[in-house]
Protein backbone atom coordinates (compact mmCIF):
# COMPACT_ATOMS: atom_id res chain seq x y z
CA UNK A 1 0.00 0.00 0.00
CA UNK A 2 1.29 3.49 -0.38
CA UNK A 3 2.58 5.77 1.81
CA UNK A 4 -0.46 8.75 0.71
CA UNK A 5 -2.82 5.94 1.21
CA UNK A 6 -1.80 4.63 4.51
CA UNK A 7 -2.07 8.31 6.40
CA UNK A 8 -5.12 9.11 4.98
CA UNK A 9 -6.91 5.84 5.95
CA UNK A 10 -5.31 6.39 9.09
CA UNK A 11 -7.11 10.34 9.29
CA UNK A 12 -10.00 8.61 8.41
CA UNK A 13 -10.50 5.90 10.67
CA UNK A 14 -9.74 8.64 13.65
CA UNK A 15 -12.36 10.66 12.71
CA UNK A 16 -14.58 8.06 12.48
CA UNK A 17 -13.91 7.04 15.88
CA UNK A 18 -15.21 10.65 17.09
CA UNK A 19 -18.23 10.62 14.58
CA UNK A 20 -19.50 7.48 16.27
CA UNK A 21 -18.36 8.34 20.04
CA UNK A 22 -19.19 12.09 20.35
CA UNK A 23 -23.28 12.04 19.77
CA UNK A 24 -22.61 8.86 22.25
CA UNK A 25 -21.32 11.19 24.66
CA UNK A 26 -23.26 14.24 23.97
CA UNK A 27 -26.33 12.06 24.69
CA UNK A 28 -24.82 11.42 27.98
CA UNK A 29 -24.76 15.33 28.98
CA UNK A 30 -27.45 17.29 30.19
CA UNK A 31 -24.54 20.77 30.04
CA UNK A 32 -25.78 22.81 27.49
CA UNK A 33 -21.95 24.18 27.15
CA UNK A 34 -20.36 20.96 26.72
CA UNK A 35 -23.08 20.01 23.87
CA UNK A 36 -22.67 22.85 22.46
CA UNK A 37 -18.79 22.45 22.59
CA UNK A 38 -19.00 18.72 21.86
CA UNK A 39 -20.80 19.84 18.50
CA UNK A 40 -18.42 22.24 17.40
CA UNK A 41 -15.60 19.71 17.81
CA UNK A 42 -18.02 17.48 15.86
CA UNK A 43 -18.47 19.62 12.96
CA UNK A 44 -14.58 19.65 13.06
CA UNK A 45 -14.25 15.61 12.46
CA UNK A 46 -17.06 15.87 9.78
CA UNK A 47 -14.75 18.28 7.52
CA UNK A 48 -11.50 16.28 8.37
CA UNK A 49 -13.32 13.38 7.62
CA UNK A 50 -14.92 14.24 4.68
CA UNK A 51 -11.59 15.59 2.75
CA UNK A 52 -9.98 12.32 3.83
CA UNK A 53 -12.57 10.30 1.82
CA UNK A 54 -12.13 12.86 -1.47
CA UNK A 55 -8.50 12.41 -0.88
CA UNK A 56 -8.88 8.87 -0.85
CA UNK A 57 -10.94 8.67 -3.75
CA UNK A 58 -8.51 10.91 -5.46
CA UNK A 59 -5.84 7.97 -4.80
CA UNK A 60 -8.81 5.60 -6.12
CA UNK A 61 -9.03 4.03 -3.00
CA UNK A 62 -12.38 3.18 -1.01
CA UNK A 63 -12.44 4.27 2.44
CA UNK A 64 -12.17 1.53 4.45
CA UNK A 65 -14.64 1.79 7.36
CA UNK A 66 -14.15 0.87 11.14
CA UNK A 67 -14.29 -2.55 11.92
CA UNK A 68 -17.77 -3.95 13.91
CA UNK A 69 -15.66 -4.87 17.11
CA UNK A 70 -13.90 -1.27 17.15
CA UNK A 71 -17.24 0.46 16.58
CA UNK A 72 -18.51 -1.97 20.05
CA UNK A 73 -15.57 -1.56 21.62
CA UNK A 74 -15.65 2.33 21.50
CA UNK A 75 -19.57 2.27 22.60
CA UNK A 76 -18.93 -0.21 25.59
CA UNK A 77 -15.93 2.00 27.19
CA UNK A 78 -18.48 4.97 26.52
CA UNK A 79 -21.20 3.20 28.37
CA UNK A 80 -18.95 2.47 30.98
CA UNK A 81 -17.05 5.66 31.58
CA UNK A 82 -20.44 7.18 32.30
CA UNK A 83 -22.67 4.42 33.48
CA UNK A 84 -21.47 5.82 37.40
CA UNK A 85 -20.34 9.17 36.46
CA UNK A 86 -21.92 10.92 33.70
CA UNK A 87 -20.65 14.32 35.50
CA UNK A 88 -19.89 17.52 33.07
CA UNK A 89 -15.72 16.96 34.54
CA UNK A 90 -16.05 13.18 34.03
CA UNK A 91 -17.07 13.43 30.32
CA UNK A 92 -14.64 16.36 30.01
CA UNK A 93 -11.53 14.03 30.95
CA UNK A 94 -12.67 11.35 28.40
CA UNK A 95 -12.26 13.90 26.19
CA UNK A 96 -9.47 15.11 26.80
CA UNK A 97 -7.78 11.70 27.29
CA UNK A 98 -8.69 10.34 24.14
CA UNK A 99 -7.71 13.37 22.27
CA UNK A 100 -4.38 13.42 23.81
CA UNK A 101 -3.50 9.43 22.52
CA UNK A 102 -5.71 11.38 19.03
CA UNK A 103 -2.79 13.96 19.09
CA UNK A 104 0.33 11.26 20.35
CA UNK A 105 -1.09 9.05 17.31
CA UNK A 106 -1.25 11.78 14.74
CA UNK A 107 2.41 13.22 15.68
CA UNK A 108 3.45 10.12 14.99
CA UNK A 109 1.98 9.27 11.68
CA UNK A 110 3.33 13.01 10.46
CA UNK A 111 6.99 12.13 11.68
CA UNK A 112 6.77 8.64 9.92
CA UNK A 113 5.44 10.14 6.70
CA UNK A 114 6.76 13.64 6.57
CA UNK A 115 9.15 13.09 3.90
CA UNK A 116 7.31 10.76 2.05
CA UNK A 117 3.57 11.90 1.07
CA UNK A 118 2.35 14.67 -0.85
CA UNK A 119 2.04 17.73 0.99
CA UNK A 120 -1.16 18.89 0.53
CA UNK A 121 -1.97 15.19 2.83
CA UNK A 122 0.30 16.06 5.40
CA UNK A 123 -1.65 19.61 5.61
CA UNK A 124 -5.11 17.19 6.77
CA UNK A 125 -2.94 15.73 9.58
CA UNK A 126 -1.66 18.69 10.78
CA UNK A 127 -5.25 20.15 10.79
CA UNK A 128 -6.36 16.87 12.94
CA UNK A 129 -3.38 17.50 14.95
CA UNK A 130 -4.61 21.06 15.98
CA UNK A 131 -8.19 20.11 15.93
CA UNK A 132 -7.72 18.00 18.52
CA UNK A 133 -4.67 19.73 20.50
CA UNK A 134 -7.76 22.41 20.58
CA UNK A 135 -10.25 20.06 21.77
CA UNK A 136 -7.80 19.09 24.54
CA UNK A 137 -7.84 23.19 25.65
CA UNK A 138 -11.05 24.04 25.23
CA UNK A 139 -12.24 20.77 27.65
CA UNK A 140 -10.41 21.75 30.23
CA UNK A 141 -12.43 24.60 31.05
CA UNK A 142 -15.03 21.50 32.20
CA UNK A 143 -12.91 20.40 34.79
Amino acid sequence: MNENVELLEYIYQNTQMGLITIPQIMEKTTDGDLKHALSDQLQEYVQINNSAKEYLCRENTKPKELGEMAKMGSSFMTQMKTMIDSSTTNIAEMMINGNTMGVIEIIRKINQYKDSVQAEYLHLAEKLKKTEEANVSEMKSFL
